[in-house]
């Protein structure tokens, strides 16, 4: 099954939803359920009872317990995977090789060498792939980017970004700290890293501090219902080179600060920083250079139709017109290659630096294709 096939016909791209937890009931479905280019056919979730509610909630089905059953017995076009990040190059490689499109939640994968499988193997099959963060339609990424390339404030020589959350352990978020899938940095330091890489381009090196804090704060049990955890505080400092460098922060006790992406960038000639709401659906920049006399200005952004949740409807919208994508995975696997630069950072606590090409590793394409 190929884009070029779906591109053919005009109704609705089939979509099977794997992962029905907490983003996937209050962001994508309702997107995808309310979209004319998609049409969701089945869902799939560990928790049968839970997708069952969610397939309730939305008018879709049927419902499974079982990622093969539901690729096996329910024919669709494109698979939107939200399980937790240690699962998505699994679910993943079983999709594409079932011959289904995928868009996956962040990150591609836990490695380089998965992701870089997972991309080569969507190549070769002819199916399109991609991952959230879907930072590149985001109107007010689009309108810093241009504020740099215009030249309104200068060279910018710093950048700082801040994004984290308030986050329990309970049953419905304690996956966050497990070590498997991540913590903060793969969760959440992933939007600002990208957006800067959108903004500022690629970075040359970096290096990062990353700490454990939840056992020390809320006491070993912590430690022991999770089992090893990932850092759920992390500070990291990107080098753009020719003296622009960025200060990313991001954790799990943001509590005064929830959800709240903020970016101030700081140039020889002025500076610009998201407005108050924050985040990538935010509707507004201010500015302080010259053109506005040196005090803040607020410049609307106009948003539009566009969605943080939105990237599948965006890649079931090119299906069903034929158009052709904008990357192929790659820019996925690029914000990856950062992730894992950090984390090999944090743990030799030095600068790394930043290979221009994310697919350097080997891959054993016979392996994928069984």
């Amino acid at each position: 099954m190929t884009g070029a096939g779906i591109a053919a016909g005009r109704e609705p791209v089939t979509v099977s939803v794997v992962g029905c937890g907490h983003v996937s009931r209050h962001d994508y479905l309702p997107l995808l359920a309310g979209s004319p280019h998609t049409r969701v056919v089945a869902l799939c979730d560990a928790d049968r009872e839970r997708a069952a509610e969610c397939a309730a909630e939305f008018g879709v089905g049927p419902v499974s317990d079982n990622v093969g059953q539901c690729l096996n017995e329910t024919p669709s076009e494109l698979v939107v995977n939200l399980t937790p990040p240690a699962l998505h190059h699994g679910v993943t490689l079983d999709a594409l090789r079932a011959g289904r499109h995928v868009y996956s939640e962040k990150p591609l994968a836990m490695s380089v060498s998965e992701a870089t499988d997972t991309v080569a193997l969507a190549q070769e099959r002819g199916l399109r792939l991609d991952a959230a963060p879907y930072v590149r339609d985001s109107p007010v990424v689009h309108a810093l980017a241009a504020l740099v390339r215009g030249g309104e404030l200068g060279h910018v020589h710093t950048a700082t970004a801040r994004y984290g959350a308030e986050s329990s352990m309970s049953r419905a978020a304690g996956w966050r700290y497990g070590r498997e899938n991540g913590g903060a940095l793969f969760d959440l330091g992933v939007y600002p890293v990208a957006l800067l890489r959108t903004v500022l381009g690629e970075p040359v090196r970096l290096s990062a501090h990353g700490d454990v804090l939840r056992p020390r704060l809320a006491g070993t049990g912590a430690e022991q219902q999770a089992g090893p955890l990932a850092a759920d505080n992390t500070v990291l400092t990107l080098d753009f080179g020719q003296g622009t460098s960025a200060v990313v922060q991001t954790g799990f006790w943001y509590g005064a600060h929830p959800f709240l992406l903020q970016v101030e960038l700081l140039g020889e000639a002025g500076a610009a920083r998201i407005a108050g709401e924050g985040n990538l659906m935010a509707t507004a920049l201010e500015v302080n250079s010259p053109a506005t006399g040196g005090r803040w200005e607020r410049r609307e952004v106009e948003l539009g139709d566009y969605h943080w949740a939105g990237g599948p409807v965006r890649m079931a919208a090119d299906l069903r017109t034929g158009r052709a994508p904008d990357h192929e995975g790659t820019e996925a696997l690029r914000v990856l290659r950062l992730l894992t630069a950090v984390e090999q950072a944090a743990a030799e606590r030095s600068w790394i630096d930043v290979d221009d090409d994310p697919t350097h590793e080997t891959h054993d394409m016979e392996a994928v294709l069984r």
